[in-house]
């Protein structure tokens, strides 16, 4: 019960003191950035590991104002402004994933969008840099990291430390079920 009361709190205070997260440039140190703080700051008040991998995680990061599709799988509890990320339908964000919307540069607080396409696959603890766009059908593997603004385009799969396209692969037509393809399927 203390979860959800503690997340129900951190809801409140996200939308009375900052309202919803911009993208832009904003002084570092400035009331702009002191509020995202203090506001992250309540948030990981919030045993947010007790929600991650069940519907409540969808549910609590659209409350804080994500845009998250439908049938997604959400394994990671590090968003920094759920405002500036968009998911699409079908993904799976595995755990211990990071989607950074946030970055400091010589003295401003910066915030960008975060794009993810429908049919996505975020690997395990992968960082999404701010800005970036990963399209649809797109995989990210296993501890890879996405640089700040990089384009990840529909049906590639990216690896690495900076991420790199290894490979693009073709979509696959759906298989009609059919009283042939069940015999097959089970020898």
């Amino acid at each position: 019960l203390a979860p959800l009361f503690l997340a129900i709190i951190s809801i409140l205070a996200k939308w009375l003191i900052i309202g919803r997260f911009k993208q832009g440039s904003h002084c570092l140190w400035g009331g702009y950035y002191f509020r995202w703080w203090f506001v992250r700051r309540i948030s990981k008040l919030v045993p947010l590991t007790y929600f991650a991998g069940t519907p409540l995680i969808n549910v609590y990061y659209r409350l804080m104002g994500a845009k998250i599709g439908n049938n997604v799988w959400i394994g990671t509890v590090d968003f920094d402004a759920p405002d500036l990320i968009s998911i699409g339908d079908n993904t799976v964000i595995a755990a211990d994933s990071s989607l950074s919307t946030t970055s400091i540069a010589k003295g401003r607080f910066y915030t960008s969008f975060i794009e993810i396409g429908n049919d996505c696959c975020i690997g395990t603890k992968c960082i999404i840099g701010a800005s970036s766009k990963i399209g649809n059908s797109a995989v990210i593997e296993d501890l890879s990291s996405l640089l700040p603004g990089t384009v990840v385009e529909s049906f590639s799969t990216w690896t690495g430390i900076p991420a790199r396209e290894t490979q693009s692969h073709t979509p696959r037509k759906p298989q009609r079920i059919t009283r042939r393809t069940k015999r097959i399927s089970q020898r």
